[in-house]
């Protein structure tokens, strides 16, 4: 039997992407999926696009949670709301001004059932402005070991996306970003999720693409708020590291 995969989307003013990215998952060759949608009270008419969009694809209306917060509550809260949303076996995060490729779930489906991984990451091609890209490779890892040290060193991507990843990786290890910070979360959870995992793979296929030119995003501006957001997760992963080896 197919796991049931669930789809994390956060929205925040996204309305010139949003149709692309939900596009991208609607049309995916892997059929068992939950797709959850949270917007964090976006200004625009992101959420108004996605119903529109969902409208094309009556097969998938029922696979589909669209939840919109009163209040912005920022990108690390939508991440844990939409954990405690998902009842897939894996978990997938697309941002929405990224999109996929159509067979992107079922190939890392694949890649998993073969090398019974708890994660699978794949190739990203990366879109600058001016219409350049260029392709982001995953490197081969041998043992979660090594890839977490890798991304405690940031020698590679730390970014969730790109990732298939067992969901009870953050359910039974209550792994959750700190709420309030929307800049290196992505930081605060991969190293630990790979310190949890018995197996990880990387295909060498780029399925994931990442979209550098929406001035609109959590992180497209920096300012000393950001970078200081940089250091609690830095500071969190240190202590986090400290006890584990110390209970070793």
């Amino acid at each position: 039997m197919n796991p049931l995969v669930s789809i994390g989307v956060p929205i925040y003013n996204v309305e010139s992407y949003i149709e692309r990215c939900a596009r991208s998952l609607f049309e995916q060759t892997y059929t068992n999926i939950e797709y959850v949608f949270i917007d964090d009270n976006s200004p625009d008419h992101s959420i108004e696009i996605l119903k529109t969009t969902l409208e094309d694809y009556p097969d998938r209306i029922q696979q589909v949670k669209i939840i919109r917060e009163s209040v912005n509550i920022g990108l690390s809260a939508v991440r844990n709301k939409a954990v405690s949303m998902m009842s897939g076996e894996f978990v997938i995060w697309v941002d929405s001004d990224d999109f996929v490729e159509l067979d992107m779930t079922e190939k890392l489906i694949n890649a998993q059932r073969k090398n019974d991984a708890d994660i699978v990451t794949c190739n990203t091609v990366v879109h600058l402005p001016k219409g350049k890209t260029y392709t982001m490779f995953s490197p081969i890892y041998t043992t979660p070991k090594e890839m977490t040290l890798q991304l405690l060193r940031k020698k590679v991507p730390v970014s969730v996306w790109a990732r298939l990843i067992r969901l009870c990786l953050y359910v039974d290890n209550a792994i959750q970003p700190i709420e309030g910070i929307n800049n290196a979360e992505d930081y605060q959870q991969m190293p630990r999720l790979t310190f949890y995992a018995q197996k990880v793979y990387s295909i060498n296929d780029a399925l994931y693409h990442y979209n550098c030119t929406n001035i609109n995003s959590y992180t497209a501006t920096y300012s000393p708020k950001l970078a200081e957001q940089v250091m609690l997760s830095v500071n969190l992963l240190e202590s986090f590291f400290k006890i584990k080896i110390l209970s070793i």
